[in-house]
């Protein structure tokens, strides 16, 4: 996230928030726009599961989902 222009203090901040909540926010700005949804309806989680994908960030792994509309 360092990368993408993240500060320290804000990647401090999101090990901070509770993710096991129902809760939805987005940080910084496009094309480097990351929106947070812990918990989606209407996704299947084993099919989320199945096309997620694995990235790393400042040492983290991270399972990714992406959702298209269609």
């Amino acid at each position: 996230m360092s990368e993408a222009g993240y500060h320290k203090t804000d990647i401090e901040e999101l090990s901070q928030i509770d993710f096991t909540t129902h809760l939805v926010f987005s940080i910084g700005m496009e094309p480097q726009k990351i929106d947070f949804l812990p918990f989606i309806d209407q996704i299947d989680y084993e099919q989320a599961d199945k096309n997620k994908e694995i990235g790393e960030m400042d040492d983290m792994l991270l399972p990714v989902i992406q959702i298209v509309n269609s």
